[in-house]
């Protein structure tokens, strides 16, 4: 009854934006002073896509996903869904009861970097996260980007509330194993006495990156706020070394921010990304982009027979997800690559 509920309501929600749009839009050809207030819609353009895809490397972040939900064993990677890595040290257990975000980071010593998960919106309490998710945009207030772009101000406070924590568990990693050189794979020792007068010109820390639901829109934001540290001249560091975000992936990730947002962080993490999306899931088509709101690329979209296909880099993929008129599914959003990635504690 609460499912037959919930697509009514997505299905009266879709039906009201598009009839806003085309009728907006017709307006606005008749009155400029309309057109001048109308909130402009993001443009739909290829931005810069990632090249490559395995399926096996999203099946491993599928997982890592996943046991972020587990509420037993993540502290020493006993967990259920700890299984990729085998072993993954120095994990960091990070939670804000008041906004609902858990997620953890340790290092993964066979790939040599930190592993970052962030756990959705766990599915007993979706759909009232769902009906509850408003569209406010916020600045993004960190490093280099000064009100370039701006996010969904609930994913931001989300986020904003495990920020100092993750920073600092990141570091802590960054310190113990950054400083082997080997590990990163700087084979020229003379280099560490010039390294250690400057912190920040050392080799960078390697780190990836994913999360479901909620947990995508979270590690998308993590990813440009953790890169964007890179930028911007001299300040004082928590990481005390700049942080190479070597992939993201995420699973069902709501629209994170605007077209600014969307065009920086795919210009500096577009080719590294893959948002994935499957079959009818409804959270990947909220906030709408009648508001603003824009996806990051690149879109790589599951059909419910399970083929993949790999979007052309816009956000705004016409092929993939996007192309659903009636996205609905709560059991999509639930469901990626075969698997219940919300599983661990069932």
């Amino acid at each position: 009854m609460v499912s037959f509920f919930l697509f009514v309501v997505v299905f009266i929600k879709a039906n009201v934006f598009k009839a806003k749009n085309v009728f907006a839009t017709a307006l606005a050809r008749e009155s400029p002073l309309l057109k001048s207030l109308l909130l402009e819609i993001p443009p739909i353009s290829p931005l810069n896509p990632a090249k490559e895809f395995s399926r096996d490397e999203a099946v491993r972040f599928r997982r890592l996903s996943g046991a972020a939900y587990c509420e037993r064993g993540l502290g020493n990677w006993t967990c259920e869904f700890c299984d990729q890595p085998r072993e993954l040290k120095d994990v960091t257990v990070f939670e804000s009861e008041k906004r609902f975000v858990k997620g953890f980071v340790g290092f993964d010593g066979e790939r040599k970097r930190a592993v970052l998960s962030f756990r959705g919106t766990e599915p007993k309490s979706f759909e009232n996260w769902l009906e509850n998710l408003d569209a406010t945009h916020a600045g993004f207030p960190v490093a280099d980007f000064e009100g370039k772009g701006r996010v969904h101000s609930g994913f931001l406070d989300a986020y904003v509330q495990i920020r100092l924590n993750l920073t600092y568990a990141i570091a802590k990693l960054s310190e113990k194993y950054g400083n082997d050189l080997s590990l990163l794979g700087d084979e020229d020792p003379s280099k560490e006495d010039a390294m250690q007068k400057d912190e920040t010109s050392r080799n960078p820390f390697p780190i990836e990156i994913t999360g479901h639901s909620l947990g995508g829109a979270l590690a998308t934001i993590a990813a440009l706020d953790l890169e964007s540290g890179n930028h911007g001249g001299p300040r004082k560091r928590v990481i005390q070394r700049k942080v190479d975000v070597k992939s993201v992936y995420t699973f069902g990730s709501p629209r994170v921010g605007d077209g600014v947002f969307a065009e920086i962080y795919a210009e500096r993490l577009g080719s590294k990304t893959y948002r994935l999306t499957h079959g009818r899931d409804v959270v990947p088509s909220v906030p709408n982009t009648l508001l603003g709101f824009r996806h990051v690329p690149t879109e790589v979209y599951e059909d419910r027979n399970g083929n993949i296909t790999i979007g052309d880099g816009s956000g705004e993929w016409k092929g993939g997800e996007d192309h659903v008129w009636r996205r609905y599914s709560v059991s999509d959003h639930l469901y990626y690559l075969g698997e219940y990635i919300c599983g661990c504690n069932s």
